[in-house]
């Protein structure tokens, strides 16, 4: 029978890698998909969905440098702690904008809330 060790760092290390990878492939398939849109609210809402996925990138590749020990990067748990929290408020913000965004381009084209 086959043993198979996997620690919790390399599984965490290799979705952080799935993470950051997903996200550079979509940033190019929206950025591709933008060059096709008239100029409006549906471009503006497509490069809003970039800034989401440039800060989810982002905060994987500080993730990873955190976590990894090679880069001899120590940081305080506080600091860290506080680091991470910005990252995701700032992340929150961008979906918040999103969300307004989709929300005038819904009162626009006739969408209506139940």
């Amino acid at each position: 029978m086959v043993s198979l060790e996997i620690s919790y760092l390399d599984l965490n290390y290799m979705m952080l890698f799935l993470i950051a990878s997903l996200c550079f492939v979509s940033y190019i398939w929206i950025r591709e998909s933008i060059k096709g849109l008239s100029v409006g609210l549906l471009e503006d809402l497509f490069k809003t969905f970039l800034w989401i996925i440039r800060w989810g990138f982002l905060y994987a590749v500080w993730l990873f440098v955190v976590g990894v020990e090679y880069f001899e990067i120590s940081i305080d748990p506080s600091l860290k702690s506080l680091l991470d929290s910005i990252f995701l408020a700032i992340l929150f913000m961008i979906i918040s904008y999103t969300a307004t965004k989709m929300q005038s381009l819904g009162k626009i084209y006739g969408f209506k809330n139940k």
